[in-house]
């Protein structure tokens, strides 16, 4: 619980927390948790998993990447899910998993 007090302690210190690996579909909502939550002012969420094979089949983990879209001067991010393979959803962008995060500041790609 060292990472949840601290954040609890201090919100927005950490505005996004990105996790490079997860072995769920992406509309998954394991323990009532989507891949996307926010608490304590930070954003977690699971921004991919580039296997094919670690698969089970009541939870399939289809292939699968973040893409992070900031704009400068807007505290807003855009994230969008690609899947890489067809297997399991289409190909493509998966507009179901996208979502808009707002941080506390706005980005400045200058700055």
């Amino acid at each position: 619980r060292a990472f949840e007090d601290y954040l609890a302690s201090h919100p927005g210190a950490v505005q996004l927390w990105l996790g490079g690996h997860t072995h769920a579909h992406p509309d998954a909502r394991d323990g009532g948790k989507s891949h996307i939550e926010s608490r304590w002012g930070t954003h977690f969420v699971n921004a991919g998993a580039l296997t094919r094979y670690h698969v089970c089949k009541s939870h399939p983990n289809p292939p699968k990447s973040r893409l992070f879209v900031f704009r400068d001067g807007s505290p807003e991010v855009r994230v969008r899910c690609h899947m890489h393979t067809s297997e399991f959803l289409p190909l493509g962008w998966y507009d179901n998993a996208e979502r808009v995060l707002t941080l506390n500041r706005a980005f400045q790609q200058n700055g």
